[in-house]
């Protein structure tokens, strides 16, 4: 027996998993959230970045460098977004040290970790 159920989800996310009934039942299974919309906004930063390092003559080790950070930071923020202190060293090295690519990189995480900004004042 096969059941169909559709969900629009706007503006957030939704995650399903599996439910069983029965005696000695067993479900197995994962479930993953992501949001199209922090997605976009990364894509948007490394383009953003590219650009930037491009007109600023930055060299390859240099942007790769700050879109491995970015990248930190994306999955730092699904993982524990609620542990702010990583991602404020990052935020921290890259004001620093690649204060060029930090508007792109502040834009991304003013979707994807808010509490970060929240926290270091941005």
């Amino acid at each position: 027996m096969t059941n169909k159920i559709d969900f629009n989800v706007s503006g957030g996310n939704v995650a399903l998993g599996a439910t069983s009934q029965g005696n000695n039942n067993k479900t197995d299974g994962t479930v993953s959230i992501t949001s199209t919309v922090i997605e976009r906004e990364y894509e948007a930063a490394k383009v953003s970045i590219g650009n930037l390092a491009d007109e600023l003559q930055r060299s390859k080790v240099e942007h790769d460098a700050v879109l491995a950070h970015l990248a930190s930071l994306k999955q730092k923020a699904a993982d524990q977004p609620q542990k702010t202190e990583e991602g404020k060293s990052i935020l921290k090295l890259v004001g620093e040290n690649f204060s060029w690519a930090y508007p792109a990189i502040k834009d991304f995480i003013k979707v994807a970790w808010p509490a970060l900004l929240a926290v270091v004042g941005a």
